[in-house]
């Protein structure tokens, strides 16, 4: 009975080594069918073709429509996409532009490679809703100084979702939540409560039964990082929140509500996945791929919020810097391919 014990343990040992190398030769052999569609993404400043930012991205069909990060390329006044075989190509806007409400809040751009001439390698679309926490997916794209290829693999984490108030053509990320007490001039008295929802993670439904008419919300605008918005909280319903702005200098430099009589709406939500594979500058728009090769979303970008206080406590300022490991799913750039021209 013991000799059958140990062969049979024996036969499980060498069956899961042999599955072990298996896999590993099963993942050398998909990085090189997935890898030729993962492109390099070079955005120039200005005439003189002065590099302003490099990014990563992948190839959606062969006629050559690329897809990357919208903070990556939004204004920009060239592109040029590079491929693993040597070949680049120039490549033109079609998603992503300043006024593309859709593509600023899902981080999504949408590019096209001009003069193909030959057949392109692509990257398929996989099912970000079937992808489970502790999942194993890894990261392909061109990050740090150099823009070598680079391969990180890790887990999903989390599944984020975040909210955004639109106002004109801008899109802005909700931050904080804060409820205050204000004198008769509009001072801040006191801060009775704050939620950061860098933090907390509610759904928009669940923020519109947690706000209440007079609460101040702070957000930050998307794609970028450079401007923030302030308001308070003017009418509730089930899944929006209409906002007044409130000028964000005059709170922070005299504890003052300051109305500046435009409208916004909190009305917008997206959810994220987050991932704990290493991303760094280049990581943006490089796609998240699941163990079957198919890309389940493109790196974006996290945000750190700092809250400023003075030594009295009062609002001194909130201040934001990039941070990372926010991945766009699938889904949501499906939507925005879909919608497209």
């Amino acid at each position: 009975m013991a000799r059958k014990l140990i062969l049979v343990l024996t036969l499980v040992l060498l069956a899961l080594a042999g599955g072990l190398e298996a896999s590993q030769f099963d993942f050398s052999q998909l990085l090189g069918q997935i890898s030729p569609a993962v492109v390099k993404v070079i955005v120039s400043y200005d005439r003189e073709g002065r590099t302003w930012a490099e990014a990563s991205g992948f190839i959606l069909d062969p006629q050559g429509r690329v897809i990357t990060a919208c903070h990556a390329v939004i204004g920009a006044f060239g592109i040029r996409v590079s491929l693993r075989d040597g070949s680049s190509y120039p490549a033109s806007v079609e998603r992503c532009w300043p006024d593309d409400l859709e593509a600023k809040l899902f981080d999504v751009a949408l590019l096209r490679l001009e003069g193909v001439s030959t057949y392109l390698p692509q990257n398929w679309l996989g099912d970000s809703g079937s992808v489970y926490l502790g999942e194993t997916v890894f990261i392909l794209g061109y990050p740090g100084p150099y823009g070598e290829f680079n391969v990180a693999q890790g887990q999903i984490t989390a599944r984020l979702p975040r909210q955004y108030i639109t106002m004109d053509e801008r899109v802005y990320r909700l931050g904080y939540i804060f409820e205050l007490a204000l004198d008769d001039r509009g001072y801040i008295d006191d801060i009775l409560g704050a939620l950061d929802l860098e933090a907390a993670s509610p759904t928009l439904a669940e923020l519109a039964r947690l706000v209440r008419p007079g609460m101040l919300l702070i957000g930050f605008e998307e794609p970028g990082l450079d401007r923030a918005f302030c308001g308070t909280v003017a009418e509730v319903r089930s899944d929006s929140v209409g906002l007044e702005e409130v000028n964000c200098s005059t709170l922070f430099s005299v504890d003052r509500v300051v109305k500046t009589g435009r409208r916004a709406q909190l009305d917008r939500e997206v959810e994220f996945l987050r991932t704990d594979a290493p991303m760094n500058a280049g990581s943006s728009g490089g796609p998240l791929f699941n163990l079957s090769g198919q890309v389940i979303g493109i790196a974006s970008w996290g945000r750190t919020v700092e809250l400023e206080v003075d030594a009295t406590g009062s609002l001194a300022g909130v201040t934001a810097w990039q941070g990372a490991n926010f991945v766009v799913p699938s889904a949501v750039i499906a939507a925005l391919v879909a919608s497209s021209p």
